[in-house]
């Protein structure tokens, strides 16, 4: 049997690492590009759960698990079985939206009133002090500043009184957004005369 020197076993070894570097970087990492949810570890292609989930991805809790761990809630919102509760004023599926804000725009009003007849003029809604308040400028195109509430969808006009001229008005009124318009009804009183007009109107 010939001897191999050791030059030749060196040389021998060298190609044997040569392959096997080789061959290790062709094999693909089991886990590049995948995800594991809810704190989980990707190894050799598997997710490892974090504690409390479990699935192929973690994305399902196990028995009790609390559906509000990884539930962020904003501006105060609180998480109840998984959902948010939001405070007054926000909505969103993180409470991360003013409620108000669907309503601040410029509105194109169509307005009918029982003493006064039709009119069409602008409205521009804005945020008011609190996060429910807003204020409505040219107001039945007379009042520079009415002030109004909003709770989910709805505008309300609380009572109060507004001048225009030397006249004192007491309004109020309420209405719903929807499909993108405003449909309101309020009522406006002249306090000198006692002369009531009865108004609804379309805003969009």
């Amino acid at each position: 049997m010939k001897k191999i020197s050791i030059t030749g076993a060196a040389f021998l070894l060298l190609v044997a690492v040569a392959i096997q570097l080789f061959y290790s970087s062709c094999k693909k990492d089991a886990c590049e590009n995948f995800i594991c949810w809810n704190g989980g570890t990707c190894d050799n292609g598997t997710c490892v759960c974090a504690s409390g989930w479990e699935g192929d991805i973690c994305t399902t809790p196990v028995g009790n698990a609390d559906p509000c761990l990884n539930v962020v809630c904003q501006n105060g919102g609180a998480c109840v079985d998984g959902t948010c509760s939001c405070t007054v004023g926000y909505e969103g599926v993180n409470c991360e939206t003013e409620t108000r804000a669907k309503f601040i725009d410029t509105w194109s009003v169509n307005q009918s009133c029982s003493v006064a007849g039709n009119a069409n003029f602008s409205v521009i809604i804005s945020n008011g002090s609190t996060i429910q308040s807003v204020n409505i400028a040219n107001f039945w195109n007379e009042f520079a500043t009415v002030n109004a509430t909003i709770t989910g969808n709805t505008i309300t006009i609380p009572s109060q009184s507004q001048t225009s001229g030397s006249i004192v008005y007491t309004i109020s009124g309420n209405g719903t957004l929807s499909n993108n318009q405003i449909l309101i009804s309020y009522s406006i009183t002249n306090t000198t005369t006692s002369v009531t007009n009865s108004c609804t109107a379309t805003w969009q």
